[in-house]
């Protein structure tokens, strides 16, 4: 029971939700360490390929209002720039994958590519404090944006600031 109690506090000093917005836009792109993260299998795998798209990865949970807000904008993203673009959601909350599933069917979320951060690992080793953040990586595996808290991806801004990568 102390073990659970442990993990429930690191898990919500980590991380917690956030409306409020902070967007970073690196002028040089930042080298980052990907830790290990699980399919829905529970087998570890590697969200990123080199040279090939720019790839978002969005760190997320099923109790986060501003996360359940953000997520259409970037399956928009991912359905209408799919050829620029490859869309992770990693989801950091300590629910299991058969949750998380009904989740996505609930909210009516397509096609939505979902890994697993069971042990916080990824999420720590990219120094995720808050979600709902977005981090786009470059061809390179580099980040060149990081935003914390509701981003509207959708906005004109954040459009324009997509397509001139």
């Amino acid at each position: 029971m102390l073990k659970l109690l442990f993990i429930f506090l690191i898990f919500f000093y980590h991380a917690n939700a956030n409306d409020k917005s902070e967007l970073i836009i690196h002028d040089i792109p930042k080298p980052i360490v990907l830790n290990e993260i699980y399919d829905n299998k529970d087998e570890i795998i590697i969200p990123f390929t080199k040279g090939k798209k720019f790839t978002i990865i969005n760190f997320w949970a099923t109790w986060c209002a501003p996360c359940i807000k953000e997520i259409p904008d970037l399956l928009k993203i991912q359905n209408t720039q799919k050829k620029k673009f490859d869309v992770i959601f990693v989801s950091v909350g300590l629910n299991p994958a058969k949750d998380v599933k009904k989740f996505v069917k609930k909210n009516k979320f397509k096609n939505m590519k979902i890994f697993y951060d069971k042990n916080l690992k990824f999420s720590k080793g990219l120094g995720i404090k808050t979600i709902p953040t977005t981090i786009v990586l470059d061809k390179e595996g580099k980040e060149i944006i990081k935003a914390s808290g509701y981003i509207n991806w959708n906005s004109k801004e954040k459009k324009l600031l997509l397509k001139n990568l």
